[in-house]
């Protein structure tokens, strides 16, 4: 998420990771304007937990829409989630 630019919030407390996904939308009549207002930007909220797969040595990254674009949310889920994919079936030598 660094090396995308994506401010995140982490707990403290569990594997969970909490963002912000804005998206900039831009109509016919007001391509000029550079003002940015809230009636002009997508928003979703998305949250990510790392969890542990019960009676296995696997783990499984889940991703939930906490409110606001569900479009949004899958496009920037699946982005993470093709980034993710270099780390299947990977293994940790202890």
């Amino acid at each position: 998420m660094n090396e995308q630019g994506q401010e995140f919030e982490m707990s403290n407390q569990t594997w969970k990771i909490n963002f912000n996904v804005r998206k900039q939308i831009i109509d016919g009549e007001n391509e000029n304007e550079q003002e940015q207002t809230p009636l002009n930007q997508e928003v979703s909220m998305v949250s990510v937990q790392i969890l542990k797969v019960p009676d296995q040595e696997k783990y499984c990254v889940n991703f939930t829409r906490k409110a606001g674009s569900s479009i949004l949310f899958y496009d920037s889920a699946n982005k993470y989630i093709d980034l993710l994919e270099l780390c299947n079936n990977t293994t940790l030598d202890e």
